[in-house]
């Protein structure tokens, strides 16, 4: 979850590439982890790439179909 965390913090710096790099190894360590799926889709919404933003999204959800952030998430690119 460290990595997650790290990416975290760099997302609220505005840095999006360094945070995709650390939410991308998070995912890597922890590919179950629906969080961090989800929090490489609001870097990839911030960078205006939504096609991936999509699909981050969409893997938090089906890893946790109650996983709330997802489905905000891939509804605010919808809308």
């Amino acid at each position: 979850y460290a990595w997650a965390i790290l990416g975290n913090c760099f997302s609220l710096q505005k840095e999006h590439d360094t945070a995709l790099r650390f939410l991308n190894r998070a995912i890597q360590l922890a590919p179950d982890f629906a969080y961090a799926h989800t929090l490489c889709g609001h870097e990839y919404a911030a960078i205006e790439n939504f096609e991936k933003a999509l699909g981050a999204y969409r893997r938090a959800i089906l890893l946790d179909e109650r996983h709330y952030n997802g489905w905000y998430g891939l509804g605010s690119i919808y809308f």
